[in-house]
């Protein structure tokens, strides 16, 4: 399919599956959009209906309300449909494990950089929020700069904190607000709400969403050490190491280790015992083919125990 008519068989796509979900429930579209407070206008119904326009991701989530399913399902699309040159870039960008490695973070900027010249345009609105969050966060991480992802939660984070469950852009979106809090040193008044929900979802998540919800997890690692609230912090790793095993995804293993002897250096004054995990994580590490990692590894514990001694 070429790019320029992707967009619009997403829009016929899903215009079609609102207006029959909609007649499936017996509502003209006055009836539909009055039930949903006019948060989307009769003609605006319409254009949706016919293909001609695609819902904001706020009006997109009303409708789903409505209609009695969950925003995702009301948005899902053929992924075969993409193409599938950005939905490798896409993937590989939501693996890419940087950790301050300046050849990945040159790597991803390359990555960002191809979709938003061969790909964005011609993307439903939810694929374009996807990466629009995923440059933000490189900002943040990378440069802080933090000015594109305090308008994206702005615009997106109290509809998220209305939800118990969360799509791909949620987590991703959970995420941006745990690094731009963290980069700010507000403090982080969701925290414990979102950690409710995604621990809740862990235990049946597969795939990418698993994956994400891992990653989200060794965040909220970096969020308690920096408040030095180590009560959930074996609890969460127990979590993390256990869905890791479970889909067979080892990724961020290394990190998790290191934050495990994080644990055990600063919140249970046993150097002996953080040292082995910071060991574990190096050595797994370099397993995985990722020797940066495996020497920054070693010498953050340089770095830690430093610290350690001057307390």
């Amino acid at each position: 399919m070429g790019e320029v008519k992707l967009k619009k068989r997403l829009m016929v796509l899903i215009g079609q599956r609102i207006k029959t979900l909609r007649k499936e429930r017996g509502w003209s579209r006055e009836e539909f959009c009055a039930l949903i407070e006019e948060k989307v206008s009769v003609r605006q119904l319409g254009d949706i209906e016919r293909g001609q326009a695609l819902p904001t991701h706020e009006t997109g989530y009303y409708i789903a309300q409505r209609l009695g399913i969950s925003y995702s399902k009301l948005m899902a699309i053929d992924f075969l449909s993409l193409a599938p040159k950005y939905l490798d870039l896409k993937t590989r960008i939501l693996r890419l494990s940087i950790y301050k490695n300046p050849e990945k973070i040159h790597k991803e900027s390359l990555m960002l950089t191809e979709i938003y010249e061969t790909y964005y345009d011609n993307l439903p609105e939810t694929e374009q929020t996807s990466i629009d969050i995923l440059k933000a966060l490189s900002e943040v991480y990378t440069v802080s700069r933090l000015s594109a992802a305090q308008t994206i939660l702005k615009k997106h984070l109290q509809l998220v904190h209305l939800k118990n469950t969360y799509d791909d852009n949620d987590l991703l979106l959970i995420k941006l607000y745990l690094y731009y809090s963290l980069e700010k040193e507000d403090e982080i008044l969701l925290f414990d709400h979102f950690m409710v929900n995604l621990l809740a979802e862990l235990p049946s998540a597969t795939g990418i969403k698993a994956f994400l919800i891992i990653n989200l997890i060794i965040t909220s690692l970096g969020v308690l050490f920096k408040k030095k609230n180590y009560e959930l912090f074996i609890s969460l790793i127990s979590e993390a190491h256990e869905a890791m095993n479970r889909i067979e995804d080892f990724q961020k293993k290394p990190i998790l280790f290191m934050a495990e002897g994080k644990y055990w250096l600063f919140g249970q004054l046993n150097p002996e015992k953080a040292l082995s995990f910071y060991e574990q994580g190096s050595f797994l590490a370099k397993g995985l083919g990722e020797k940066f990692l495996s020497d920054k590894i070693m010498e953050e514990w340089d770095i830690d125990i430093t610290k350690y001694k001057k307390k």
